[in-house]
């Protein structure tokens, strides 16, 4: 089904910006406050690995990917 009308008034859709992650859209187009970040190396599955630290909340680089974590996860 298309929809290109309601109450017979003719609608468009238009794209008004894109972003890489829907954290990232929320604070750019919805007004939501950035996270602060920290960059630092933490004890995660027994060595030492770069991670992005928010609050409780750490994403941690595994083999080249980001593996979610919270701080009581860190050694």
């Amino acid at each position: 089904m298309q929809i290109d009308a309601v109450d017979e008034e003719p609608i468009g859709l238009f794209v008004s910006g894109i972003s890489g992650t829907v954290r990232a859209c929320e604070e750019k187009y919805l007004g939501r406050r950035a996270e602060f970040t920290e960059q630092r190396t933490v004890d995660f599955d027994d060595a030492e690995r770069r991670a992005t630290v928010r609050a409780t909340r750490v994403d941690v680089a595994v083999d080249g990917a980001d593996v979610g974590a919270t701080t009581l996860d860190l050694h």
